[in-house]
Protein backbone atom coordinates (compact mmCIF):
# COMPACT_ATOMS: atom_id res chain seq x y z
CA UNK A 1 0.00 0.00 0.00
CA UNK A 2 2.46 2.92 0.56
CA UNK A 3 4.12 2.32 -2.65
CA UNK A 4 0.65 3.08 -4.07
CA UNK A 5 0.50 5.48 -2.24
CA UNK A 6 3.46 7.21 -3.26
CA UNK A 7 2.88 6.57 -6.31
CA UNK A 8 -0.51 8.49 -6.38
CA UNK A 9 1.13 11.19 -4.42
CA UNK A 10 3.72 11.74 -7.18
CA UNK A 11 1.17 12.04 -10.11
CA UNK A 12 -0.55 14.22 -7.67
CA UNK A 13 2.74 16.38 -7.36
CA UNK A 14 3.27 16.13 -11.27
CA UNK A 15 -0.41 17.37 -12.15
CA UNK A 16 0.49 20.75 -9.53
CA UNK A 17 3.58 21.48 -10.93
CA UNK A 18 2.06 21.08 -14.72
CA UNK A 19 -0.96 23.33 -13.64
CA UNK A 20 1.55 25.71 -12.01
CA UNK A 21 4.06 25.77 -14.76
CA UNK A 22 1.46 26.56 -17.31
CA UNK A 23 -0.59 29.01 -15.20
CA UNK A 24 3.04 30.94 -15.16
CA UNK A 25 3.92 30.51 -19.03
CA UNK A 26 -0.04 31.99 -19.31
CA UNK A 27 0.51 35.37 -17.35
CA UNK A 28 4.57 35.55 -18.04
CA UNK A 29 5.94 38.91 -19.57
CA UNK A 30 9.27 37.65 -20.31
CA UNK A 31 11.32 34.26 -20.13
CA UNK A 32 13.98 35.51 -17.64
CA UNK A 33 16.66 33.26 -15.41
CA UNK A 34 14.30 34.62 -12.84
CA UNK A 35 11.88 32.50 -14.44
CA UNK A 36 13.79 29.12 -14.47
CA UNK A 37 14.64 29.62 -11.03
CA UNK A 38 11.15 29.93 -10.08
CA UNK A 39 10.33 26.70 -11.95
CA UNK A 40 13.61 24.52 -10.41
CA UNK A 41 11.74 26.13 -6.68
CA UNK A 42 8.77 24.25 -7.77
CA UNK A 43 10.38 21.10 -9.53
CA UNK A 44 12.35 20.94 -6.21
CA UNK A 45 9.47 21.30 -3.89
CA UNK A 46 7.28 19.39 -5.13
CA UNK A 47 9.60 16.21 -5.52
CA UNK A 48 9.57 15.95 -9.44
CA UNK A 49 12.94 17.45 -10.67
CA UNK A 50 13.32 14.32 -12.78
CA UNK A 51 10.47 15.45 -15.07
CA UNK A 52 11.08 18.66 -14.65
CA UNK A 53 12.20 19.16 -18.69
CA UNK A 54 9.10 16.76 -20.01
CA UNK A 55 6.47 18.50 -18.06
CA UNK A 56 7.81 22.07 -18.61
CA UNK A 57 8.22 21.19 -22.91
CA UNK A 58 4.53 19.79 -22.53
CA UNK A 59 3.18 22.87 -21.11
CA UNK A 60 5.23 25.09 -23.64
CA UNK A 61 3.71 22.66 -26.55
CA UNK A 62 -0.14 23.42 -25.38
CA UNK A 63 -2.30 25.72 -27.66
CA UNK A 64 -3.26 28.16 -25.31
CA UNK A 65 0.44 28.68 -23.57
CA UNK A 66 1.44 29.39 -27.57
CA UNK A 67 -1.24 31.67 -28.61
CA UNK A 68 -0.34 33.77 -25.55
CA UNK A 69 3.42 33.92 -26.20
CA UNK A 70 3.16 34.34 -29.38
CA UNK A 71 0.27 37.29 -28.77
CA UNK A 72 2.97 38.89 -26.18
CA UNK A 73 5.53 38.53 -29.12
CA UNK A 74 3.43 40.35 -31.20
CA UNK A 75 3.06 43.46 -29.14
CA UNK A 76 6.71 43.31 -28.42
CA UNK A 77 7.04 44.00 -32.20
CA UNK A 78 6.55 47.37 -33.10
CA UNK A 79 5.17 46.41 -36.19
CA UNK A 80 5.52 43.72 -39.15
CA UNK A 81 7.03 46.14 -41.96
CA UNK A 82 10.56 46.05 -42.90
CA UNK A 83 12.96 48.65 -41.19
CA UNK A 84 15.06 51.46 -42.51
CA UNK A 85 19.02 51.04 -42.06
CA UNK A 86 18.59 53.94 -39.94
CA UNK A 87 15.44 52.48 -37.66
CA UNK A 88 17.84 49.29 -37.75
CA UNK A 89 21.25 51.37 -36.26
CA UNK A 90 18.71 53.63 -33.93
CA UNK A 91 18.10 50.47 -32.10
CA UNK A 92 21.30 48.42 -31.95
CA UNK A 93 22.45 51.84 -30.85
CA UNK A 94 19.87 52.09 -28.11
CA UNK A 95 20.40 48.25 -27.39
CA UNK A 96 24.02 48.75 -26.82
CA UNK A 97 23.64 51.84 -24.52
CA UNK A 98 20.78 50.11 -22.42
CA UNK A 99 22.82 49.12 -19.08
CA UNK A 100 19.54 46.94 -18.15
CA UNK A 101 19.35 44.71 -21.10
CA UNK A 102 23.46 44.31 -20.88
CA UNK A 103 22.91 43.28 -17.20
CA UNK A 104 19.91 41.39 -18.69
CA UNK A 105 22.58 39.18 -20.81
CA UNK A 106 24.74 38.99 -18.02
CA UNK A 107 22.50 37.27 -15.88
CA UNK A 108 21.63 34.89 -18.55
CA UNK A 109 25.39 33.76 -19.11
CA UNK A 110 25.88 32.91 -15.63
CA UNK A 111 22.82 30.73 -15.72
CA UNK A 112 24.21 29.52 -19.13
CA UNK A 113 27.51 28.85 -18.10
CA UNK A 114 26.38 26.67 -15.32
CA UNK A 115 24.96 24.42 -18.03
CA UNK A 116 21.56 25.15 -17.75
CA UNK A 117 20.51 24.55 -21.29
CA UNK A 118 17.52 26.74 -21.68
CA UNK A 119 19.72 29.70 -20.23
CA UNK A 120 22.00 28.43 -23.44
CA UNK A 121 18.98 28.61 -26.01
CA UNK A 122 17.76 32.07 -25.01
CA UNK A 123 21.03 33.60 -25.28
CA UNK A 124 21.92 31.95 -27.92
CA UNK A 125 18.80 33.40 -29.73
CA UNK A 126 19.83 36.78 -28.26
CA UNK A 127 23.10 37.02 -30.08
CA UNK A 128 20.83 35.26 -33.34
CA UNK A 129 18.27 37.91 -33.04
CA UNK A 130 20.68 40.84 -31.93
CA UNK A 131 18.13 41.79 -29.06
CA UNK A 132 19.57 42.97 -26.14
CA UNK A 133 22.91 42.19 -27.33
CA UNK A 134 24.90 42.75 -30.73
CA UNK A 135 24.27 40.15 -33.07
CA UNK A 136 26.40 37.46 -33.57
CA UNK A 137 25.78 34.57 -35.52
CA UNK A 138 28.76 32.59 -34.66
CA UNK A 139 28.14 33.20 -30.42
CA UNK A 140 24.73 32.26 -31.59
CA UNK A 141 25.93 28.94 -33.27
CA UNK A 142 27.99 28.03 -29.91
CA UNK A 143 25.11 28.46 -27.50
CA UNK A 144 22.91 26.37 -29.50
CA UNK A 145 25.29 24.11 -29.82
CA UNK A 146 26.20 23.60 -25.92
CA UNK A 147 21.69 23.34 -25.33
CA UNK A 148 21.48 21.17 -28.17
CA UNK A 149 23.84 18.86 -27.40
CA UNK A 150 21.62 18.44 -23.97
CA UNK A 151 18.73 17.46 -25.63
CA UNK A 152 17.25 20.77 -26.24
CA UNK A 153 15.02 20.33 -28.98
CA UNK A 154 14.06 24.40 -30.13
CA UNK A 155 18.15 24.68 -29.84
CA UNK A 156 18.33 21.29 -32.47
CA UNK A 157 16.48 23.13 -34.41
CA UNK A 158 17.58 26.57 -34.63
CA UNK A 159 21.50 25.05 -34.65
CA UNK A 160 20.15 22.62 -37.71
CA UNK A 161 18.45 26.41 -39.13
CA UNK A 162 22.19 27.85 -38.87
CA UNK A 163 24.12 24.79 -40.92
CA UNK A 164 21.37 24.83 -43.52
CA UNK A 165 21.67 28.33 -44.41
CA UNK A 166 25.43 28.41 -43.29
CA UNK A 167 25.10 32.02 -40.98
CA UNK A 168 27.80 31.49 -38.24
CA UNK A 169 28.96 28.16 -39.69
CA UNK A 170 29.64 26.58 -42.45
CA UNK A 171 27.05 25.56 -44.69
CA UNK A 172 26.15 22.01 -44.72
CA UNK A 173 22.93 20.61 -45.09
CA UNK A 174 23.54 17.40 -44.25
CA UNK A 175 24.70 18.50 -40.87
CA UNK A 176 21.40 20.57 -40.83
CA UNK A 177 19.38 17.50 -41.43
CA UNK A 178 20.98 15.80 -38.37
CA UNK A 179 19.62 18.74 -35.83
CA UNK A 180 16.29 18.69 -37.76
CA UNK A 181 16.13 15.01 -36.98
CA UNK A 182 17.58 15.22 -33.52
CA UNK A 183 14.49 17.89 -33.04
CA UNK A 184 11.55 16.40 -35.17
CA UNK A 185 12.36 13.50 -33.31
CA UNK A 186 11.33 15.58 -29.87
CA UNK A 187 7.80 16.69 -31.82
CA UNK A 188 9.27 19.74 -32.81
CA UNK A 189 6.59 20.55 -35.22
CA UNK A 190 9.11 23.55 -37.18
CA UNK A 191 11.79 20.66 -37.00
CA UNK A 192 9.68 17.99 -38.55
CA UNK A 193 8.82 20.28 -41.28
CA UNK A 194 11.75 21.11 -42.46
CA UNK A 195 12.90 17.49 -42.09
CA UNK A 196 9.72 17.14 -44.72
CA UNK A 197 11.06 19.30 -46.98
CA UNK A 198 14.44 18.42 -46.96
CA UNK A 199 13.35 14.70 -48.14
CA UNK A 200 11.17 16.39 -50.67
CA UNK A 201 13.83 18.32 -52.40
CA UNK A 202 16.96 16.04 -51.15
CA UNK A 203 18.95 18.27 -49.60
CA UNK A 204 21.24 16.97 -47.24
CA UNK A 205 19.33 13.28 -47.97
CA UNK A 206 18.54 11.24 -50.80
CA UNK A 207 15.25 12.78 -52.51
CA UNK A 208 11.82 10.86 -50.95
CA UNK A 209 8.97 11.62 -51.34
CA UNK A 210 6.95 9.29 -48.80
CA UNK A 211 9.03 10.06 -45.95
CA UNK A 212 8.27 14.12 -46.69
CA UNK A 213 4.96 13.12 -46.53
CA UNK A 214 5.52 10.81 -42.82
CA UNK A 215 7.43 13.99 -41.40
CA UNK A 216 5.08 17.00 -42.60
CA UNK A 217 1.59 14.66 -41.70
CA UNK A 218 3.29 14.96 -37.97
CA UNK A 219 3.96 18.51 -38.44
CA UNK A 220 0.26 18.57 -39.82
CA UNK A 221 -0.88 17.09 -36.68
CA UNK A 222 0.30 19.15 -34.38
CA UNK A 223 -1.30 22.54 -35.99
CA UNK A 224 1.60 23.56 -38.36
CA UNK A 225 0.46 25.86 -40.95
CA UNK A 226 3.91 25.03 -43.84
CA UNK A 227 3.05 21.36 -43.27
CA UNK A 228 -0.48 21.28 -43.45
CA UNK A 229 -0.25 23.20 -46.62
CA UNK A 230 2.38 20.96 -47.68
CA UNK A 231 0.78 17.57 -47.12
CA UNK A 232 -1.79 19.12 -49.25
CA UNK A 233 0.10 19.77 -51.79
CA UNK A 234 1.42 16.00 -51.87
CA UNK A 235 -2.40 14.53 -51.97
CA UNK A 236 -2.78 16.97 -54.76
CA UNK A 237 -0.32 15.33 -57.14
CA UNK A 238 0.41 11.82 -55.62
CA UNK A 239 3.96 12.30 -54.55
CA UNK A 240 4.68 10.16 -51.54
CA UNK A 241 1.21 9.30 -51.10
CA UNK A 242 -1.53 8.46 -53.45
CA UNK A 243 -3.23 10.91 -55.25
CA UNK A 244 -6.27 11.96 -53.29
CA UNK A 245 -7.74 15.56 -54.32
CA UNK A 246 -10.63 15.73 -51.61
CA UNK A 247 -8.19 15.61 -48.71
CA UNK A 248 -5.75 17.60 -50.08
CA UNK A 249 -8.42 20.27 -50.21
CA UNK A 250 -9.23 19.06 -46.07
CA UNK A 251 -5.04 19.82 -45.54
CA UNK A 252 -5.29 22.86 -47.51
CA UNK A 253 -8.34 24.61 -45.70
CA UNK A 254 -6.52 23.76 -42.25
CA UNK A 255 -3.86 25.84 -43.16
CA UNK A 256 -6.05 28.40 -44.95
CA UNK A 257 -7.89 28.76 -41.87
CA UNK A 258 -5.06 29.48 -39.86
CA UNK A 259 -3.75 32.24 -42.57
CA UNK A 260 -1.15 30.55 -44.57
CA UNK A 261 -1.73 32.52 -47.75
CA UNK A 262 0.13 29.93 -49.78
CA UNK A 263 -2.98 27.32 -48.75
CA UNK A 264 -5.28 30.41 -49.05
CA UNK A 265 -4.51 29.98 -53.08
CA UNK A 266 -4.01 26.53 -53.23
CA UNK A 267 -7.91 26.07 -52.09
CA UNK A 268 -8.69 29.19 -54.13
CA UNK A 269 -7.46 27.02 -56.88
CA UNK A 270 -9.34 24.32 -55.74
CA UNK A 271 -12.53 25.70 -55.82
CA UNK A 272 -11.82 27.50 -59.19
CA UNK A 273 -11.10 24.20 -60.62
CA UNK A 274 -13.43 21.90 -59.19
CA UNK A 275 -10.51 20.10 -58.08
CA UNK A 276 -11.79 18.27 -54.14
CA UNK A 277 -14.73 19.84 -53.62
CA UNK A 278 -17.92 18.82 -55.23
CA UNK A 279 -18.31 21.78 -57.30
CA UNK A 280 -17.16 24.80 -58.51
CA UNK A 281 -17.75 27.81 -56.71
CA UNK A 282 -16.55 30.84 -58.06
CA UNK A 283 -17.73 33.11 -55.55
CA UNK A 284 -15.76 30.89 -52.84
CA UNK A 285 -12.19 30.94 -55.37
CA UNK A 286 -12.35 34.82 -55.24
CA UNK A 287 -12.89 34.56 -51.26
CA UNK A 288 -9.49 33.00 -50.92
CA UNK A 289 -7.84 34.68 -53.68
CA UNK A 290 -8.51 38.02 -51.95
CA UNK A 291 -7.12 36.56 -48.77
CA UNK A 292 -3.80 35.00 -50.33
CA UNK A 293 -3.69 38.16 -52.37
CA UNK A 294 -4.10 40.58 -49.80
CA UNK A 295 -0.81 39.02 -47.83
CA UNK A 296 1.19 39.85 -51.14
CA UNK A 297 0.86 36.50 -53.49
CA UNK A 298 1.42 37.10 -56.38
CA UNK A 299 -0.58 33.98 -57.79
CA UNK A 300 -3.86 35.15 -55.98
CA UNK A 301 -3.45 38.75 -57.21
CA UNK A 302 -3.59 37.57 -60.81
CA UNK A 303 -6.22 35.33 -60.29
CA UNK A 304 -8.09 37.72 -58.57
CA UNK A 305 -7.48 40.20 -60.90
CA UNK A 306 -8.52 37.77 -63.97
CA UNK A 307 -11.58 37.28 -61.73
CA UNK A 308 -12.70 41.60 -61.60
CA UNK A 309 -11.21 41.58 -65.45
CA UNK A 310 -14.06 38.63 -66.67
CA UNK A 311 -16.58 39.36 -63.57
CA UNK A 312 -15.90 35.35 -62.29
CA UNK A 313 -17.00 35.62 -58.82
CA UNK A 314 -17.19 39.10 -58.95
CA UNK A 315 -18.97 41.97 -60.91
CA UNK A 316 -16.34 42.85 -63.86
CA UNK A 317 -14.61 45.93 -62.57
CA UNK A 318 -12.12 46.82 -64.81
CA UNK A 319 -10.10 49.53 -62.50
CA UNK A 320 -10.32 46.23 -59.27
CA UNK A 321 -8.74 44.08 -61.99
CA UNK A 322 -6.05 46.57 -63.23
CA UNK A 323 -5.41 47.21 -59.62
CA UNK A 324 -5.01 43.69 -58.54
CA UNK A 325 -2.87 42.64 -61.75
CA UNK A 326 -0.35 45.71 -61.18
CA UNK A 327 0.39 44.58 -57.58
CA UNK A 328 1.05 40.75 -59.08
CA UNK A 329 2.88 42.62 -62.26
CA UNK A 330 4.83 44.59 -59.97
CA UNK A 331 6.53 41.35 -58.48
CA UNK A 332 7.63 39.73 -61.57
CA UNK A 333 4.11 37.62 -62.70
CA UNK A 334 4.79 37.49 -66.56
CA UNK A 335 0.73 36.68 -66.82
CA UNK A 336 -0.24 39.76 -65.31
CA UNK A 337 2.25 41.59 -66.95
CA UNK A 338 0.92 40.55 -70.20
CA UNK A 339 -2.58 40.88 -69.46
CA UNK A 340 -1.71 44.84 -68.55
CA UNK A 341 -0.02 44.81 -72.15
CA UNK A 342 -3.13 44.00 -74.05
CA UNK A 343 -5.20 46.26 -71.52
CA UNK A 344 -2.73 49.08 -72.65
CA UNK A 345 -0.74 50.05 -69.62
CA UNK A 346 3.08 48.86 -68.94
CA UNK A 347 4.28 47.93 -65.89
CA UNK A 348 8.12 47.83 -64.74
CA UNK A 349 8.93 45.39 -61.54
CA UNK A 350 9.82 46.89 -58.60
CA UNK A 351 13.61 46.37 -57.74
CA UNK A 352 13.72 43.54 -55.10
Amino acid sequence: MAGIVIGLASRENEEEFRNRVRDFFLSQEEYSPESLQQIDLWAEELQVKPIRKRVVDEVLALPEVIKARRSRARNVNESARPRSNEEVERGNTARRSNNPSEAKVKRWKDVAERGDADAQYILGYAYDSGEDVEEDKAEAVRWYRKAAEQGHAKAQFFLGCAYYLGKGVEEDEAEAVRWFRKAAEQRHADAQCNLGQAYDYGAGVDEDKAEAVRWFRKAAEQGHADAQNNLGYAYQHGEGVEQEKAEAVRWFRKAAEQGDAKAQYNLGCAYCFGKGVEEDKDEEAVRWFRKAAEQGHANAQYYLGGAYDFGVGVDEDKAEAVRWLRKAAEQGHAEAQKRLQELGLTIVSKPE
